[in-house]
């Protein structure tokens, strides 16, 4: 989590001699605001193509492809709640793709 994270850079430093160096590998995207508002969006239909079969989903505003396809039963690999990115990524077939 991102406020422990801080806690122990936080600590580190002050235990250290001089001013140490700390590196940290970041596993969340850190609040910001962006250029659109997500909870905006309007619902969206999408066709999730996983081992030969396709399924035809609802996104809802807001939410992100990954968590209507756990909603709809469909098992996808993620570790993005563990800190592992990547895991979960997809191919683009048509269409277009919005980061937050």
């Amino acid at each position: 989590p991102e406020s422990f994270m801080d806690l122990v850079s936080t600590t580190v430093r002050a235990i250290g001699p001089g001013r140490p160096k700390v590196r940290k590998e970041i596993f969340f995207v850190p609040a910001k605001k962006t250029d659109f508002d997500l909870s905006t969006l309007s619902d969206r239909e999408i066709i999730i193509e996983m081992n030969g079969e396709e399924k035809l989903v609802i996104v809802k505003g807001g939410k992100s492809i990954l968590q209507a396809a756990l909603e709809h039963g469909i098992k996808r690999p993620y570790s993005c709640t563990e800190g592992q990115c990547g895991t979960c990524r997809a191919k683009l077939i048509s269409g277009e793709v919005r980061h937050r």
